[in-house]
C-alpha cells in the first residue's frame, strides 16, 4: 500500500471507468403526475424508468468499488440524435442518483467536482451512452459537514 510516512493515509488515488449503455436521459424532461385519491406525486418521465433500469442492471458488478469517500465524476455523455435534447445538469442529477441506487456510491453528496463533463458533440446512433470515470478524492478538503463527519468516522476506526 502506498501511504504517506505511516499516517495510514492512501497516496494512491483509486479510478474506476464505466460505460453505460443506452440512451442517456433526465429525471425532469416528461414526469408525470399521479394521483391516487387525494395524493399527488409526481413520477420521472417514462424514458428515465427505462434508461435508469438498464443502467442498475448493468451497474451490478460494480457495486464492490463503493466510494464512501468524496470522489470527482466525469462524464462524457453520447447521445443518438438532437432529438429531446437533455439539459447537462439534469444528466447529471441522472446519473449521481442512479450510481448511489446502484451502491457504487454511497450518497451523492460525495461528489465534489464534476470536472470534464460534457455532452459530446458528436452524435453517435448505434450507440449512445455515457462514459463515468470515478476517481477517489480522499485529499481533497471539504466544507460539506457530511463528508467531514464521514472522514473523521473512517480515520477513528483507522479504515483511512
Amino acid at each position: 500500500m502506498d501511504t504517506a510516512k505511516n499516517t495510514g493515509i492512501s497516496t494512491k488515488k483509486k479510478n474506476l471507468k464505466i460505460i453505460l449503455f443506452g440512451r442517456p436521459a433526465t429525471k425532469k424532461n416528461g414526469s408525470r403526475i399521479m394521483r391516487r385519491g387525494k395524493a399527488t406525486r409526481l413520477l420521472p418521465s417514462e424514458a428515465f424508468v427505462k434508461y435508469e433500469n438498464e443502467c442498475l442492471w448493468q451497474l451490478k458488478r460494480y457495486q464492490k468499488y463503493k466510494f464512501e469517500l468524496p470522489i470527482r465524476i466525469q462524464c462524457i455523455y453520447y447521445l443518438p440524435n438532437k432529438a429531446n435534447y437533455p439539459d447537462l445538469v439534469g444528466l447529471m442529477q441522472a446519473t449521481a442518483d442512479i450510481l448511489e441506487k446502484a451502491q457504487v456510491i454511497e450518497n451523492d453528496r460525495l461528489i465534489v467536482s464534476w470536472d470534464g463533463t460534457y455532452i459530446s458533440p458528436t452524435l453517435d446512433k448505434l450507440n449512445p451512452r455515457v462514459e463515468v470515470i470515478i476517481t477517489d478524492m480522499n485529499d481533497v478538503d471539504t466544507p460539506d459537514p457530511y463528508v467531514i463527519k464521514k472522514r473523521a468516522a473512517k480515520m477513528q476506526l483507522g479504515l483511512f
